[in-house]
């Protein structure tokens, strides 16, 4: 491999680790976003959390208002994704009427940068502004049910749920507790899902990398064990294979140490392939079947078109971004080598 191929694949790598590592840095890997219709409550959550013993919850209610993103929420979204407050702090006292806005909101409104202590009117009702979140365009207001009612664009609950074997189980039965109260799912994301997807990809560049090594390990020793007896074969009238073998020792020896090696690198892929996050939405029903892959392309498609006419979470976007960088860096990475040859 030359030096390019090498300088090209460590650039991969540090692109795939540092987009895995901004997005477990921004977002919990343990929670799920289900996007629903209907009217779900805290007390509700609070069942749900009780009953499958989940870390948090976080119920948002999303509208566009006058030029800004208003969400109503239950709190402690800050134990989900990442909000960077640069003045005062996030809500913590649902009962009382505070409000969290974007620096955005802020120049909009209070030509200022720092507006705590200061009131805003939103849909009626009047909030001490308590902190101000950096680069957003955001108004958070604490869940009030007066509000329910009111013209909600966008309705999600983000659990957090427990790392165990039975996350996906634990995810199911909440969508069917949520159905049997009258909530109709929409669509959800698994933040894990995202985030350990471009862990995947490394890993899986990692084991296409040991397996071409291992292919040509394999080759040599075989091609040194062929030459070993054919020379044999051409001897062994004056040398028997005792004897032989010890005239070769020192080839022998590094026919072991290679094998060694080859065992190493066998059990090595097999344990870097049990890092692998494959989600269940992933895996066909039936691994010789031609319909069961073709069933979880349109399941993916459908995905995408539901999310083209509802809009993508906030997680999905910034995945969208990081993809697109990634191209981009690819393609323009590409175009300068095929530069680079025409002018040699």
């Amino acid at each position: 491999m030359g030096i390019k191929k090498k300088l090209i694949i460590i650039f991969i790598i540090l692109i795939l680790f540092s987009a895995h590592l901004y997005l477990k840095d921004k977002y919990n890997p343990m929670a799920v976003e289900i996007n629903y219709s209907g009217n779900l409550t805290i007390n509700q959550c609070q069942k749900l959390k009780k009953k499958y013993k989940l870390n948090t919850f976080s119920i948002n209610y999303e509208r566009f208002y006058n030029g800004h993103t208003l969400i109503m929420t239950s709190g402690l979204d800050t134990q989900i994704r990442k909000i960077e407050i640069i003045h005062g702090q996030y809500l913590s006292d649902i009962s009382e009427l505070e409000a969290v806005i974007g620096d955005k909101v802020v120049q909009k409104y209070f030509k200022t940068q720092t507006p705590l202590g200061r009131s805003i009117n939103i849909l009626g009702k009047e909030f001490k502004i308590i902190g101000v979140e950096k680069n957003s365009n955001i108004i958070y207001i604490p869940f009030n049910d007066e509000l329910l009612s009111n013209n909600w664009e966008k309705k999600r609950v983000i659990f957090n749920i427990p790392n165990s074997k039975e996350f996906y189980i634990t995810i199911q039965k909440i969508e069917n507790e949520l159905k049997l109260i009258g909530i109709n799912i929409i669509d959800k994301v698994i933040y894990k899902e995202k985030i350990y997807g471009y862990l995947n990809l490394l890993i899986i560049l990692g084991i296409i990398i040991l397996a071409k090594f291992l292919r040509k390990l394999i080759k040599r020793i075989l091609d040194k064990i062929l030459s070993l007896w054919y020379k044999y074969k051409k001897a062994n009238r004056i040398v028997d294979w005792n004897k032989y073998l010890l005239i070769k020792k020192t080839c022998l020896a590094k026919i072991i140490a290679e094998a060694t090696i080859v065992i190493a690198l066998i059990l090595g892929i097999f344990k870097i392939m049990s890092y692998l996050k494959i989600p269940p939405s992933l895996l066909p029903d039936n691994f010789f079947s031609l319909t069961s892959y073709i069933n979880i392309v349109k399941l993916k498609y459908n995905s995408i078109s539901l999310h083209l006419q509802k809009g993508f979470s906030n997680i999905t976007i910034d995945t969208i971004y990081i993809n697109f960088i990634i191209i981009l860096l690819f393609t323009v990475t590409v175009l300068i080598e095929k530069a680079k040859r025409n002018i040699d």
